[in-house]
């Protein structure tokens, strides 16, 4: 009877997996509410279906993932205020930001905190190469900025106007000043650089600027709603103007508000749309089975950077001690399109691609093999 009374003992611990141990808690905040919020609804649906998806698989030596949600509403404040909440609630890392300005915003807490910060989307240049907790899966604006001046050149254009919105100013700013040294030193001229604030500054008044500057070509560093709009307002002038814009707008959004307007607009991004893999399929099947909608880069990147915290957490026992120095250790991980490559500052190296809207969906042209990869 006591026999038998072990093996039903044995068999509950089996059978519960990790749902009884402590939880190590994670914290994701992004913009969720607001006119750019696409990026952090999709970002946070794809790191909780990685949670999920490692929890049932056993979690980090039995113990469960737990994401603690913050909405930053894509106000630097906010960002900071949400952040300090959760290291209130001793997470052992944070994903987020959504973008680089609120990600600056919460740099200096985050790194005197000693908390880990693994970034799906933030490219600004000036986290690149910094002894600090910071850690991303995209690459660096430098690099997809000058790869998109080299497209532009190559296509026979010579002069560009460049818009760009200042709410995102840490990532818009830094594009566009890659994009333009790039291009100058190729041939090229950039006739002017308007800024604007969304949803403050009137797109008429942009539109009305950048006429003056008679360009051959605009460069768009702005969301997917806000590229949408100005398309609509350039094609209205010019039908025939190229258009470029950033992966910044790579979202569904581009394509529903944009319509016809941003047919034939090219970008530079690190997301393939139709990458060939099996691993990458799949993912796609889960995604749009639970949240029946199609995925965006953000949904991909947040997936990936929830793998590449577990890689970490599982070397130091789901513990915050020794996270960095285990996400520092040049970690080779596969993600979902393509390996990762994180160096001893925590920069990712991966392939990025140029990709054009075609008859409503993006069409991938070419593809850019990441810097230092063979």
């Amino acid at each position: 009877m006591l026999r038998k009374l072990h093996l039903i003992v044995l068999i509950l611990v089996l059978t519960t997996g990790c749902s009884n141990a402590q939880p190590i808690r994670v914290g994701y905040a992004g913009q969720l509410t607001g006119p750019h919020s696409d990026l952090g609804v999709d970002g946070r649906d794809g790191a909780l279906l990685a949670v999920d998806e490692i929890n049932a698989a056993g979690g980090i030596n039995g113990r469960p993932l737990e994401l603690l949600v913050r909405d930053d509403r894509g106000d630097p404040e906010v960002a900071r205020q949400v952040s300090g909440e959760l290291l209130d609630q001793d997470v052992v890392a944070i994903i987020g930001h959504s973008t680089s300005t609120q990600t600056e915003a919460v740099f200096e807490a985050i790194n005197a905190a000693g908390v880990v910060l693994v970034s799906p989307t933030a490219s600004s240049d000036q986290f690149t190469g910094q002894d600090d907790f910071f850690f991303r899966v995209t690459p660096a604006n430098s690099f997809q900025a000058r790869m998109m001046a080299r497209h532009v050149y190559t296509s026979g254009i010579t002069r560009v106007s460049v818009i760009y919105d200042r709410s995102n100013f840490a990532f818009s700013e830094s594009f566009w000043r890659n994009f333009e040294q790039e291009f100058t030193r190729l041939g090229g001229r950039v006739s002017a650089a308007i800024s604007f604030t969304s949803g403050i500054d009137n797109i008429r008044v942009l539109i009305q600027t950048l006429v003056g500057t008679t360009p051959s070509a605009v460069l768009l560093i702005t969301s997917a709603v806000d590229t949408a709009l100005l398309a609509q307002a350039l094609r209205q002038l010019d039908n025939h103007i190229p258009l470029f814009t950033s992966g910044w707008a790579q979202t569904s959004e581009l394509l529903v508000k944009g319509g016809a307007a941003v047919e034939g607009i090219e970008m530079i991004s690190v997301y393939h749309q139709d990458y060939t893999d099996s691993t990458f399929a799949a993912f796609e099947e889960r995604f749009n089975a639970r949240y029946r909608r199609s995925i965006s880069f953000a949904a991909v990147f947040n997936y990936e950077a929830v793998l590449v915290l577990v890689e970490g957490l599982k070397q130091t026992e789901g513990e915050r001690g020794g996270l960095r120095a285990a996400l520092r250790s040049n970690m080779r991980l596969a993600g979902l399109q393509g390996e990762l490559r994180l160096d001893a500052y925590g920069d990712v190296q991966r392939n990025v691609y140029v990709s054009v809207v075609r008859d409503g969906q993006f069409v991938v042209i070419e593809t850019i093999p990441a810097e230092g990869l063979p």
